[in-house]
């Protein structure tokens, strides 16, 4: 869920109520659409868990 970059106020459509969303919180399930990219932060891509190989252990056997 991506969060704001700056405040702003939507109108809720299931309720018509005027909501403030205010900087760094999630920006709610109801409220997608309604707010320009320009007040999202980008979300990162998830990098996949890197897997521990012996070169990375340190043990350096091909040098003896």
């Amino acid at each position: 869920m991506p969060k704001l970059t700056g405040n702003t106020a939507v109108m809720r459509p299931d309720t018509l109520e005027v909501v403030t969303l205010a900087e760094g919180d999630d920006l709610p399930e109801w409220a997608d659409g309604l707010v320009g990219a320009h007040l999202l932060e980008e979300e990162k891509p998830k990098r996949p868990a890197r897997r521990k190989t012996d070169a990375d252990s340190g043990d350096d056997d091909a040098s003896e």
